[in-house]
């Protein structure tokens, strides 16, 4: 096998503490070792691009070309494309350089690793390296710490475990059928496996099919990639990168669906017993403010009452001789007026009032 070694020392040619070689798995990624350890890797090959370097895409044009088959043997091929030269570096603090000759000097186009997340496995299995964040490792959706204390003081190796176990049973349906959570701009995870699949819907349902399938990815320039192992030395970038859909028990999913439904539900009921209370509120001011009213006129009209003599009808009725026409003095827009007996002639200047037809207002001797 052809491997690239580092120099010592930029001054030192002698053979240095890293390794680089492609690897046979399919699709082949460029493996960085430091002596028997991992250390760093680029992800799988997808045509023109390396899907662990965000910044490689079409515009990094090349001379070189790899090809592989369904068995992992693979080809280098150089096609002259009128392209400025270009060479790849293994240094001694062992970052993998290209460089691109400008026509008067070397010139590095990019380097890796370059961020410390690009470090093997810096997370553990199921942890999740944040480039732009701090700390910057974390669980996936559904994943806890597996030693809370060791990872509140950064020591992440050990990585995190499933919070729900899931339970499997391929084309299930029920409570405990799993489900698959997405996380987007990802390094894919090493340990891949290379499945034939015709899409990307395809690529899910084999998945989903397989209960030791963890997590898969449908992949431009590769197609379906899945694990059937823990995922181990996973980044997030923040742009670029794959779409990732983990495996998780429904119950992951659910619970955050149910809390939403809960907090949408107490929101509502708050607002309509503020609505409520304010309708009530408002209703019972109109009631009361009504009530003054109506007692402000009551006791108007009782004060104007108050000044005047108020008869029974019986007695009006003998003052008048029951409303006798020989008694009757004139009618106005008031009423009738009538001359009273002679018995009741101290009443001479009493006001009269009487809720009736007649609407006596007053009563004059004779």
């Amino acid at each position: 096998k052809r491997v690239l070694t580092s120099w010592k020392s930029y001054t030192d040619p002698s053979p240095g503490d890293f390794v680089a070689q492609i690897t046979p798995q399919v699709p082949s990624q460029v493996f960085t070792s430091r002596g028997s350890m991992p250390y760093y890797r680029t992800g799988p090959w997808a045509k023109i691009r390396f899907t662990g370097i965000p910044g490689m895409d079409e515009t990094l044009t090349s001379p070189f070309s790899f090809q592989q088959d369904a068995n992992g043997s693979g080809s280098f091929s150089y096609i002259n494309r009128n392209l400025k030269l270009s060479c790849l570096v293994l240094t001694s603090e062992g970052i993998l350089e290209r460089f691109q000759h400008s026509g008067t000097d070397w010139e590095v186009t990019y380097g890796s690793p370059a961020n410390s997340c690009d470090s093997y496995g810096v997370c553990g299995p199921f942890g999740l390296c944040v480039r732009s964040a701090s700390p910057k490792c974390k669980c996936f959706k559904g994943f806890v710490p597996k030693y809370v204390e060791r990872w509140k003081r950064g020591n992440w190796t050990d990585g995190c475990v499933r919070r729900t176990e899931l339970h499997c049973q391929g084309n299930s349906t029920g409570k405990d059928v799993n489900s698959f959570h997405q996380v987007a701009n990802i390094k894919p995870p090493d340990f891949y496996e290379f499945a034939t699949s015709v899409d990307a819907e395809d690529c899910y349902r084999g998945c989903l099919r397989n209960c030791s399938c963890l997590a898969f990815a449908y992949i431009r320039g590769i197609g379906c990639l899945i694990w059937n192992q823990e995922l181990l030395d996973v980044a997030q970038f923040s742009k670029g990168g794959e779409l990732l859909s983990i495996r998780l028990a429904r119950s992951e999913l659910g619970g955050n669906e149910r809390n939403k439904t809960i907090a949408a539900s107490v929101v509502s009921l708050s607002l309509f017993v503020i609505l409520g209370s304010a309708a009530f509120g408002f209703w019972r001011y109109r009631v009361k403010h009504n009530a003054i009213s109506n007692n402000a006129l009551n006791d108007a009209w009782r004060n104007d009452l108050g000044a005047q003599d108020v008869f029974e009808m019986h007695t009006i009725q003998t003052a008048t001789n029951n409303f006798s026409l020989s008694n009757k003095l004139g009618q106005g827009g008031f009423g009738s007026v009538y001359k009273v007996r002679e018995f009741y002639s101290a009443l001479l200047f009493s006001f009269l009032c009487l809720c009736s037809r007649y609407d006596i207002l007053q009563s004059v001797s004779g």
